[in-house]
């Protein structure tokens, strides 16, 4: 059981404050610059999102609402989402707490065979792959096996990739030394959160 101080409670507040501050201001950006920023010749790549640091009581309800969507509330767990400029524009409200970048097909490849999670509705718990359970819950898009998942998230055009993309989730290792320090600096400014293009690879697989 978790006992809250005063003191702790106002430092939460305080946090909580800021990063509502921050949310608004990078969603008035978002608005003036139109999308400016966004690669359009990225369209429908796929985009690893990892969770780097951040305490949830501390973070503000529109920024937790889009990492609980994107099944993003743990220390270290990633995900894989379509880039277009609905999940460009969360991708920049929630930059204070993950790393995002575009990853290749063998940083793909490893991550479903070694960090891939799926929950089970049944056993209401996070299970392994397992091809068995893929074709009873995706057969009907045609998937049936792990090696489909990997071709379907390394499948730009795919129609059905959306629907790989919400049925894992990845939790991969205690981060390397590399990025112990300076974790709240974004990562053009010499620390680790926000976008890394794809530098995102070099991470993720020192992190599987």
């Amino acid at each position: 059981q978790s006992y809250y101080t005063p003191q702790l409670l106002i430092k939460n507040n305080r946090e909580r404050m800021k990063s509502f501050h921050h949310y608004k201001k990078v969603k008035s950006i978002n608005k003036i610059t139109k999308g400016s920023f966004y690669e359009h010749s990225k369209e429908n790549y796929p985009v690893i999102v990892l969770r780097l640091c951040g305490m949830n009581e501390r973070i503000s309800k529109p920024v937790c609402e889009t990492l609980k969507e994107w099944r993003l509330l743990k220390l270290f767990s990633a995900v894989i989402v379509d880039y277009n400029q609905e999940n460009f524009n969360k991708l920049t409200e929630i930059s204070n707490y993950v790393t995002w970048g575009f990853p290749d097909k063998k940083t793909i490849i490893s991550l479903v065979n070694k960090r891939a999670k799926v929950y089970s509705k049944v056993e209401k718990s996070l299970n392994d792959l397992d091809n068995n359970e893929i074709e009873l819950a995706l057969g009907k898009s045609g998937i049936l096996c792990i090696e489909d998942i990997i071709h379907e998230l390394n499948s730009h055009k795919s129609k059905v990739r959306k629907i790989v993309m919400d049925y894992l989730g990845f939790f991969l290792l205690s981060p390397c030394d590399e990025i112990k320090e300076d974790t709240i600096k974004p990562f053009y400014n010499g620390g680790n959160t926000g976008y890394r293009g794809d530098k995102i690879n070099s991470i993720i697989n020192k992190m599987i």
